[in-house]
């Protein structure tokens, strides 16, 4: 079965083995791990708070604030202080990874 892998900055995620800093494994909590799954999905492109919500929560009941605390917690855990920050919030469109390019993206 085929795996697509991301690379950005000093992250890679592999959809089977999850995120890595410089080769060192980062665990995620469900909910951030399919955020970060569907933004990187996106290939740099913005994706609204709603498809997000959709994507991760389905139909169990999630809010913004659901959503806000996931892109906090993803952030934290990609130690996120640069400027702009790679878990990047587009005002009016909803969220992207920045420094992804269409290249970014191997299905191995």
């Amino acid at each position: 079965m085929e795996s697509a892998s991301y690379r950005f900055g000093s992250f890679a995620f592999d959809e089977k083995k999850g995120l890595t800093k410089d080769g060192r494994f980062l665990p995620l909590q469900p909910k951030v791990r399919g955020v970060l799954e569907c933004l990187l999905q996106a290939t740099g492109q913005s994706v609204s708070k709603c498809d997000l919500i959709r994507a991760v929560w389905g139909d169990a009941p999630a809010t913004g604030d659901s959503l806000f605390k996931a892109i906090r917690t993803l952030r934290k855990a990609l130690d996120d202080t640069d400027s702009p920050p790679i878990a990047q919030c587009i005002h009016g469109r909803g969220y992207r990874i920045g420094g992804m390019h269409a290249s970014a993206r191997n299905v191995d």
